[in-house]
């Protein structure tokens, strides 16, 4: 397995490559849009358009979720950067102290409660990695795992 491939796979089994913040070019996109309308002096467009049409009336609102789009954006995977995201990852923290790989490594993995804030968005996946990692190693993470998104309706490819 190639350094690089374990540096994708978390803490918590997930792997970096397929989250949807990772290195994502939706991001830069964002980015370009909210240059480009800043360039233009788009807002003192608004401004008046307002008076004439009401959807310009959630600009403002707009501009926010365009700001928050680019702040997603992530360039390091969660054990270069140290977490995935701003917060102190329980996950990170409890492998970090146990001197653990990640969570595969650990007995107490089905029973663990520090998934819970991954459920939202990954459902069971993380768990459901970890015990692939178990089972064949984490060079067979990137062709086995489960899809990343509980949205993600593509077939598990192990």
């Amino acid at each position: 397995m190639s350094e690089t491939t374990k540096e994708l796979v978390a803490y918590c089994g997930l792997y970096c490559k397929d989250c949807i913040r990772y290195r994502n070019s939706i991001m830069e996109r964002a980015q370009a849009l909210m240059d480009a309308l800043t360039e233009s002096d788009f807002e003192s467009y608004v401004t008046i358009k307002r008076n004439t049409n009401s959807t310009f009336e959630k600009y403002d609102r707009f501009m926010e979720v365009l700001r928050g789009i680019v702040q997603l954006r992530c360039d390091h995977s969660c054990r270069v950067a140290g977490g995935c995201s701003s917060f102190d990852c329980q996950i990170l923290c409890c492998c970090r102290e146990k001197g653990y790989e990640g969570c595969w490594e650990c007995g107490q993995l089905d029973a663990c409660d520090k998934f819970e804030f991954l459920e939202a968005l990954h459902g069971d996946t993380p768990k459901e990695n970890c015990s692939l990692i178990r089972q064949h190693g984490l060079s067979k993470l990137e062709e086995k795992r489960y899809p990343f998104y509980i949205w993600d309706t593509s077939k598990r490819s192990n």
